[in-house]
C-alpha cells in the first residue's frame, strides 16, 4: 500500500515517525484530497480504535507536516492586519475626510512604527483577498491561472464565497462608508502577514481536550489601549474579539482529543459548523477553514452509537479505523525506537524488540472461522496456531507442516485471512496488548533485580544483579503482567483454543525467543559457517532443476558438466519436511521456481533462500541437530567460563567456549558479557525442550 511521507515523523525535532496505518493514512488522505477539490470538509474525520493505536499519533504528525508546509513557498499563508496612520500635526486629517492629497500613500502597510496609530491584528487570520469585493473575486483570478493551466482544475470554492470575520467585516464597512465607496483607498489600510502554523504556539493546530469548556466566545474589546489610536468613527463602535480553540486553529487543524468523553451538548454546534462551515458565537456568525479531526476509543464509540444523537453525527462524520499492528515487523520497529532510547543508560540485549513486538502481536489475532471458508479451506486454517498466523501476516512464513498443495493454498488465502474480520464489531487488532502496557513492561524490566535460580518463565538467570535489559527480565514481566486478569482488557478475552490464551501465547513467545537465540549461539560457535548453508541450499536446487529436466549440471572442479547429484539431493530431502512421493515434491519445487522466474525476469541468479525460506529453516535445524551433543557440551562450558572450573578443561574446550562468547560479545552480535550467558541460558533450555519433544 502507498504510505505518503508526512507521516515519517521529524526524527530529528523529536517526532517520531507513525509506524503502519498505511489504510488509514490512504483514508485520511482521500477524505481530505476530495475536500480540497470541493473546497471545503463538510465532515469531521473520526479516528477511532483501541487505546494506544496511533490516533493521536496520526494527528500530531499530520499537524507537523501541515507546520513545515506552511513554512515553504507552495504552502504560504497570509493573513491581514488593519494599519490606522497618526493625523500630521497641522490637521490634514491623512486618510479621513476633504479631498485626496496628491501625495497620500497607496498603502499603509510598509508605514514606519512610529507613524502608525493602531494595529488591529485578526484573530481568525482572515484572508486579505476576502477584501476584494465579490463581484470582482473570479475576474482576479483570470490571469493567475491563465500563466498556471496545471491549476485550472482545482476550485477555488472557499476563496469566490469566503468573507470577512465580523471585526474585519465591522471595519472594512465603516471605513467604505468613510471613503463613499471607494473600496480601493479601504485597502490601503491592509497589511498583509505571512503566518505560519504552529502547534506549540497554538496557531492553526490546536488538540482541544473533553474539559467541559466552551471552544469560542466573543470579549468586548472596546476602550482597550489597542483601539486608542483608531479614527474616531471606530472608536464609537463596539469591537468583539473571538477568543478559544476554534479561532486559534482557523486556517488549520482543530483535533478533539477523546472526542467522545465531551459533553454531548458542547459538541451539538458542530452539526451545523461542519456541514455549512460556519459557527455562531454569541450574536456573531463566524465562517471557519478548518479541518476537524476527533480521536475516540472504540468502547466510547459503541455507547455512543446507543444514544439517539448517533444518526444526527453520523451523516456529518467520516470515520476512520486505526487498530493495533497485526505485523511483527512493523510492530518491532516501535519497541526499537523504545529499546534505543533505553540504551543510553544500560545495555539493550538482542530480540527484546522482537519478543515485546511478537507477544503484542499475538494477543491481537482472532482464531479462524471456518463457517467463513469452504469445508476444506476452513479446516486448514482453524489448524493454524497464533504464532503461525503471526508468521503469516509477517512475511508470508508458512508452517513447515504442510504439505506442498497445502501450503499453496494456504499462500492464497492470506489476503481472506487479513480481511476476514474487517467488518465485524470485533476486528482483528481491536483487543490486545497495546504499546503503552508493553512499554510499562519494558520499564519494569529494566529496573528490575534478579538473582540466581530460575525466573517464572522457567528460563535461568544468571549473575546477581540485572545489569542488562534480557529477553529473560522481559519474559518474567510479562508473566507477571499476565497474571492478574483484572487490570488489563486483553486478558478478559474468552480464550478460542490458544488464541487470547496469554499463557499458552507466552509460551509461543518463549519458544521462539529459544529458537532464535540458539541460532545466535550456534553461529558464535562457528560450527558451520553461514555460506554453508547456502552453498548447500543452491546446489540443490541447481540439481533438482537438472534432474527434472533431463539436463547437466556445471561442476566448478572439474569445468565440465555432469549428471546431477542424486546422492547430493537425498542427502539434503532427508532433513526437508515432505509428504508424499519425492518426484512430486521435486516437481513441484520445479515448477514453482520456473513460475517465480517468468515473474521476476531481472533477477540472475535466482535467490531460493528468499523463495523458500521454510526449506532453508529446515535445512539449518537439522544441520544442528546432528551437532546437538557438540553444541550442548560448548553453551556448557561457555557459562563456566570465568569459574575455576572453567581452567580444568581441556584447552580445546577453553578455546572453543573462549571463541564462542567473543563472537557473541561483538558488535555484530550485539550481547554483552552478561546477557551473552543469559543467552547460552535460553539457548540450552530451547535445546532441551526440543529434545523432551522429541
Amino acid at each position: 500500500m502507498t504510505r505518503w511521507r508526512l507521516f515519517d515523523g521529524d526524527p530529528e525535532n523529536g517526532l517520531p515517525s507513525l509506524i503502519g496505518h498505511e489504510e488509514a493514512q490512504r483514508e485520511i488522505v482521500e477524505t481530505i484530497s476530495s475536500a480540497a477539490r470541493e473546497g471545503r470538509l463538510d465532515r469531521m474525520l473520526v479516528l477511532h480504535g483501541p487505546n494506544g493505536s496511533g490516533k493521536s499519533s496520526l494527528v500530531e504528525l499530520l499537524q507537523r507536516a501541515l507546520e513545515l508546509y506552511s513554512h515553504e513557498a507552495p504552502g504560504a499563508l497570509y493573513a491581514l492586519r488593519w494599519i490606522f496612520p497618526k493625523t500630521p500635526a497641522e490637521g490634514t486629517d491623512l486618510g479621513f475626510g476633504g479631498a485626496r492629497p496628491d501625495d497620500e500613500p497607496q498603502s499603509y502597510a510598509l508605514l514606519e512604527p512610529e507613524d502608525v496609530a493602531a494595529r488591529v491584528v485578526c484573530e481568525l487570520r482572515c484572508n486579505p483577498l476576502f477584501v476584494v469585493p465579490d463581484s470582482l473575486r473570479d475576474g482576479l483570478l483570470e490571469a493567475p491561472l491563465a500563466q498556471a493551466p496545471e491549476r485550472q482544475s482545482e476550485s477555488f470554492v472557499h476563496f469566490l464565497n469566503g468573507n470577512l470575520c465580523p471585526r474585519c467585516k465591522q471595519i472594512y464597512e465603516s471605513l467604505l462608508a468613510a471613503y463613499k465607496g471607494d473600496w480601493r483607498r479601504v485597502v490601503r489600510h491592509v497589511q498583509v502577514e505571512r503566518v505560519f502554523v504552529s502547534r506549540r504556539f497554538r496557531m492553526g493546530a490546536v488538540v482541544t481536550q473533553p474539559q467541559g469548556t466552551p471552544d469560542a466566545q466573543l470579549r468586548l474589546v472596546s476602550g482597550d489601549s489597542g483601539v486608542a489610536g483608531l479614527p474616531a468613527f471606530l472608536q464609537s463602535q463596539s469591537f468583539f474579539e473571538v477568543m478559544g480553540d476554534l479561532a486559534d486553529a482557523n486556517r488549520g487543524i482543530l483535533e478533539f482529543s477523546d472526542f467522545l468523553k465531551r459533553n454531548l451538548e458542547l459538541s451539538k454546534y458542530l452539526l451545523q459548523t461542519t456541514e455549512k462551515g460556519f459557527v455562531t458565537v454569541g450574536n456573531q456568525l463566524i465562517n471557519l477553514d478548518v479541518v476537524f479531526l476527533a480521536t475516540a476509543n472504540e468502547r466510547h464509540l459503541e455507547a455512543f452509537k446507543q444514544l439517539p444523537e448517533f444518526a444526527s453525527f453520523q451523516a456529518r462524520m467520516a470515520f476512520v479505523r486505526v487498530p493495533y499492528l497485526r505485523e511483527t515487523g512493523k510492530e518491532t520497529q516501535v519497541y526499537r525506537e523504545i529499546c534505543d532510547a533505553m540504551a543510553r543508560s544500560r545495555h539493550v540485549s538482542p530480540h527484546v524488540a522482537e519478543l515485546c513486538a511478537l507477544f503484542a502481536v499475538l494477543t491481537r489475532l482472532h482464531q479462524p472461522q471456518a463457517e467463513n471458508y469452504d469445508e476444506v479451506d476452513g479446516e486448514l486454517v482453524t489448524n493454524l496456531a497464533p504464532i503461525e498466523k503471526a508468521h503469516l501476516f509477517a512475511d508470508g512464513r508458512l508452517p513447515d507442516r504442510l504439505g506442498s498443495e497445502q501450503r499453496n493454498v494456504l499462500r492464497s488465502l492470506i489476503p481472506t485471512l487479513r480481511d476476514e474480520y474487517r467488518h465485524e464489531q470485533w476486528y482483528e487488532g481491536r483487543v490486545g496488548a497495546s504499546v503503552r502496557e508493553m512499554r510499562a513492561a519494558l520499564a519494569q524490566a529494566a529496573i528490575r533485580d534478579t538473582s540466581p535460580g530460575t525466573s517464572q518463565t522457567g528460563v535461568s538467570q544468571h549473575g546477581d544483579s540485572q545489569r542488562c535489559v534480557s529477553p529473560s527480565a522481559v519474559l518474567d514481566e510479562l508473566a507477571q503482567m499476565i497474571s492478574d486478569p483484572s487490570l488489563y482488557r486483553f486478558l478478559q478475552v474468552e480464550p478460542q483454543g490458544t488464541y487470547h490464551d496469554a499463557k499458552a501465547l507466552l509460551r509461543s513467545v518463549t519458544h521462539e525467543l529459544g529458537r532464535w537465540v540458539l541460532s545466535d549461539v550456534q553461529n558464535a560457535m562457528e560450527l558451520a559457517p553461514e555460506e554453508e548453508y547456502d552453498r548447500r541450499f543452491d546446489e540443490y536446487f541447481k540439481h533438482v532443476v537438472a534432474e527434472i529436466q533431463g539436463s547437466n549440471v556445471f561442476d566448478p572442479n572439474t569445468g565440465s558438466r555432469v549428471p546431477p547429484d542424486t546422492r547430493l539431493l537425498e542427502s539434503v530431502e532427508r532433513l526437508l519436511p515432505i509428504s508424499g512421493p519425492v518426484d512430486v515434491y521435486r516437481r513441484d519445487l520445479v515448477s514453482r521456481i520456473g513460475a517465480y522466474a517468468l515473474d521476476h525476469p531481472d533477477e540472475t541468479p535466482l535467490d531460493f533462500r528468499g523463495l523458500f525460506p521454510d526449506l532453508l529453516r529446515a535445512l539449518r535445524r537439522n544441520f544442528f541437530q546432528e551437532r546437538r551433543g557438540v553444541v550442548e557440551q560448548v553453551q556448557t562450558h561457555v557459562l563456566l567460563h570465568g569459574s575455576p572450573a572453567f581452567d580444568d578443561l581441556p584447552p580445546a574446550d577453553r578455546d572453543a567456549a573462549t571463541r564462542t562468547l567473543d563472537n557473541l560479545t561483538n558488535t555484530k552480535a550485539g550481547y554483552c558479557p552478561h546477557c551473552a550467558k543469559d543467552a547460552v541460558h535460553v539457548a540450552l533450555a530451547h535445546l532441551r525442550e526440543r529434545e523432551n519433544d522429541d
